[in-house]
């Protein structure tokens, strides 16, 4: 239930996302880089080291402990707080979400908590929509990206508390 509140305050944070001034504080005292993207839009996105490596571990601690995808706030994160560009903090967080899910897989599987006959089942439809994602990714512009982003956070953390409420 806690979850669903957290994306649900999530998606709400990137609908005012471009009334928050806080944020560049983060760009202005860490690394900086600049991107632009297929529409010729520039970006200026960066963080403070410290920072991105103290959310990483939270998010990362979090994503294992519970068994909720890391990508589902940290694409929040990068997008609200770094001033990403959301092409970029899509694979940026394809990229870490792929690096822990190798560590927390091997250790659910040294656990034994991994049911082998429905996870080879779903493998397969796995790639087939990460695929069919990527390249849909690489059509779409930014703001419709944070668009369909907000949505599916609403949806997910207003089914979250749906269920933390009602099935207790």
């Amino acid at each position: 239930m806690y979850f669903g509140f957290l994306l649900v305050f999530l998606a709400l944070l990137l609908l005012v996302k471009d009334r928050l001034k806080a944020v560049r504080w983060f760009v202005q005292n860490g690394r900086n880089f600049t991107f632009r993207d297929s529409m010729n839009k520039e970006y200026v996105y960066g963080y403070p080291v410290w920072f991105a490596l103290l959310l990483t571990f939270s998010v990362g601690f979090a994503s294992g402990l519970f068994g909720i995808g890391g990508g589902s706030i940290m694409v929040p994160a990068m997008i609200l707080l770094f001033l990403f560009p959301p092409h970029v903090a899509v694979g940026t967080s394809m990229f870490m979400v792929f690096l822990s899910a190798i560590v927390n897989s091997i250790t659910h599987i040294s656990l034994g908590n991994v049911p082998w006959l429905y996870t080879l089942a779903v493998v397969p439809s796995a790639y087939i929509g990460a695929k069919i994602g990527a390249a849909l990714n690489k059509k779409l512009n930014s703001d419709t990206l944070v668009v369909i982003l907000r949505i599916a956070l609403l949806v997910l953390g207003l089914r979250s508390i749906y269920e933390g409420i009602f099935s207790s």
